[in-house]
């Protein structure tokens, strides 16, 4: 993979327009090195070529997420959702823009939930005893308004009543 990466990058520095080196190195990095910051940037690179497809700007938002680049894939996300004129693309942004919130929000509720196991000696078991205990004003809601609850392994997840758990399920089927 590492002398794949060379090739490459001998090929983008004498074609720096042609998109599909941006492609082949994105894959490079995500598939073969698992270098997931370096992909995304790789994609991203690629779709400010003049004739890259759009898609490439769509995997540097997948990959940064996966790669826990919240902030780097909500901005790309927003992007997509904003400069595109087809609907089917703004809304998968969108779908995107509301699930990366949820894994966002969910990270900050297991972290609030650890500060409470620290206090008490135990994980809350619903989240309504972190707003008893004042680490929360309010029992926080995902993008569609419905409140997060604790799982069975004691982890912030989407409330079975949300419609985003649906989508969420799906997209992780294609991880």
């Amino acid at each position: 993979p590492d002398l794949a990466v060379q090739l490459i990058q001998r090929g983008i520095q004498a074609n720096p327009e042609y998109w599909r080196l941006y492609e082949d190195l994105g894959f490079v990095y995500y598939f073969d090195l698992k270098d997931y910051p370096k992909a995304a940037e790789a994609f991203l690179e690629g779709s400010k070529k003049p004739t890259a497809q759009l898609w490439m700007k769509v995997m540097a938002a997948k990959v940064a997420a996966e790669g826990d680049s919240f902030a780097t894939s909500m901005f790309l996300w927003k992007d997509i959702y904003d400069s595109t004129p087809d609907p089917s693309v703004k809304e998968n942004a969108l779908l995107h823009l509301r699930l990366l919130k949820v894994r966002e929000d969910c990270q900050q509720l297991d972290a609030l939930a650890d500060e409470y196991a620290k206090r008490y000696g135990k994980r809350p078991a619903r989240i309504s005893q972190m707003v008893q205990a004042g680490l929360l004003r309010g029992i926080p809601g995902d993008p569609l308004g419905f409140a997060y609850i604790f799982g069975q392994d004691g982890k912030a997840q989407l409330n079975l009543d949300s419609p985003l758990l649906e989508q969420q399920l799906l997209l992780d089927r294609f991880k």
